[in-house]
């Protein structure tokens, strides 16, 4: 069976540590699928909070963002009290979206490799738009510091 793979990037701009939690932990004694992607969330969203941004609030006050499409590789196992450290990179900015690829590493080991698209959306209209440029503005910023 074919599989998606997402490939492990040379830099990762970003990273954090979050803590697995009891609520993270599946029937099977260790992270589960879903759990990973809740994970990388967490991330996601203490990545925009670093650069001054919201999900809802891509720097303009009307642009926020929403999830297009995601895949995941699964690598190793995540238990319960691990702290895992989630890198991510904002890549293939387009007009109206951009693609974050986050690796989840645990113990030393890659546990998860994380793609995700994402779109530029205006909740006030209900509809998809342009990134705003404020956005690409920060994000550069962020990565000439």
């Amino acid at each position: 069976m074919p599989r998606v793979k997402n490939d492990l990037k040379d830099i990762y701009e970003f990273s954090c540590i979050i803590e697995v939690r009891m609520g993270d932990i599946n029937i099977g004694g260790h992270v589960g699928n879903s759990q990973m992607i809740a994970i990388t969330h967490d991330a996601r969203i203490k990545l925009f909070k670093e650069l001054g941004l919201t999900e809802l609030n891509l720097g303009d006050g009307k642009t926020g963002m929403v999830v297009a499409d995601i895949s995941a590789n699964f690598k190793a196992e995540v238990f319960l009290d691990d702290n895992v450290v989630v890198r991510s990179q904002i890549g293939e900015i387009l007009k109206s979206g951009f693609r974050l690829f986050q690796c989840v590493e645990c113990n030393g080991k890659t546990a998860a490799l994380i793609e995700t698209g994402i779109v530029a959306f205006d909740f006030e209209e209900r509809k998809g738009t342009a990134l705003p440029e404020v956005f690409k503005k920060r994000l550069q910023d962020y990565l000439n510091r």
